[in-house]
C-alpha cells in the first residue's frame, strides 16, 4: 500500500502493516522488559542474563524488540504457523530477528510449550503473548 506499505493478512485478517506496527510491537516488548529492569535495577538478579519468552508474533516484530536488550540472553519463540515465520523472514524489514543466536525459534502450540516448560521446572523473567 502507498499509505501503509507493506500490508500482512492472514485468513483474509488484517495481521499489521510497516507503517502502524511499532504503535503495536513496540508496546508489547519495551514495556514489559523496562519494568522488570526497573524494579531489579539495585539487584544483584541483573547480572544474570534474562530469558524471555515470547508466544505468538510470528511476524518476528516483538523479537526483533527485544534484541536492542543487552540484558536479555535467550528469546524462546514459540509460533504455531511456521508460514507466518517464513512469510516474515522473505517480505518485512525486520524479518531477520530469528538469525540472532539468542533466539530459539519453536514451531508449535504455545499452551503446550509453556506447560512443559514449567513441568521442567523452567522459567523466564519476562513473557510476552503476542496472538
Amino acid at each position: 500500500s502507498d499509505h501503509f506499505g507493506k500490508v500482512f493478512v492472514l485468513d483474509d485478517c488484517l495481521q499489521l502493516t510497516e507503517k502502524d506496527a511499532p504503535h503495536y510491537n513496540e508496546m508489547l516488548a519495551h514495556v514489559p522488559v523496562m519494568e522488570y529492569l526497573a524494579r531489579r535495577s539495585n539487584d544483584d538478579d541483573l547480572k544474570e542474563p534474562m530469558t524471555v519468552l515470547v508466544v505468538g508474533g510470528g511476524d518476528g516484530y516483538v523479537v526483533s524488540e527485544l534484541l536492542k536488550y543487552p540484558q536479555i540472553g535467550s528469546i524462546d519463540h514459540v509460533e504455531l504457523d511456521e508460514e507466518v515465520i517464513n512469510v516474515s523472514k522473505k517480505y518485512l524489514p525486520w524479518g531477520d530477528a530469528w538469525k540472532d543466536e539468542r533466539v530459539n525459534l519453536v514451531i508449535g502450540d504455545g499452551a503446550a510449550f509453556v506447560k512443559e516448560q514449567a513441568e521442567e521446572g523452567r522459567s523466564y523473567h519476562v513473557i510476552v503473548q503476542d496472538a
